[in-house]
């Protein structure tokens, strides 16, 4: 008898530390300047991703299990292809900043420039607004960089910085700035 009440005491605490942590809210993250709340420029295959849109914080989320962030470099019928998705699925619209490539071989500290759209298959960014499906891409008027500091072909890790101006299809630009990601890629 003295276990089974112990065991309900147990039952009965977690049960109340359970509902009491549900119960408490989530306090937004401040930072003195925008780029503090960035996650550091690491090489370690840390799974992240940050950068300023347009002066403030974005950052990858997830929501309803939906990956946040994925990255792929992978050799597929004798081409080369990378590519970046982060999105923030808590948003609503949903945000996403995109940057990829077709035919490249990727190369540790080697920057490409980023000054094409997504259908020259060259090295493109792209900020994605859902919702309206509004698209802001780099063209050869509104360029960015991406410079890869660490590949790892053997443990599938890649690291870099980037950063890129892009337009949509009313006029309006976008200033992706102070970019860095550090995770294992998709083979």
């Amino acid at each position: 008898m003295k276990k089974i009440l112990i065991l309900i005491l147990a039952l009965v605490t977690i049960a109340i530390t359970i509902t009491t942590l549900s119960g408490c809210k989530k306090e937004p993250i401040t930072c003195d300047k925008p780029i503090d709340c960035l996650p550091p420029a690491t090489q370690t295959a840390a799974r992240t991703f940050g950068c300023l849109v347009d002066g403030e914080v974005f950052l990858p989320k997830e929501k309803f299990g939906r990956r946040p962030l994925d990255i792929a470099y992978q050799f597929f019928k004798g081409i080369y292809h990378f590519g970046i998705v982060a999105t923030n699925v808590e948003e609503n619209p949903r945000r996403s900043v995109i940057i990829g490539f077709t035919g490249i071989e990727l190369e540790e500290n080697k920057t490409y420039q980023l000054n094409t759209t997504r259908e020259d298959n060259a090295p493109y960014g792209e900020y994605f607004i859902g919702g309206g499906g509004i698209i802001y891409t780099t063209n050869a008027d509104h360029v960015g960089a991406l410079t890869i500091t660490r590949f790892d072909p053997d443990s599938a890790i890649v690291s870099g910085t980037f950063w890129f101006e892009a337009i949509n299809a009313a006029g309006e630009e976008v200033s992706i700035t102070n970019g860095r990601f550090d995770s294992r890629y998709i083979k």
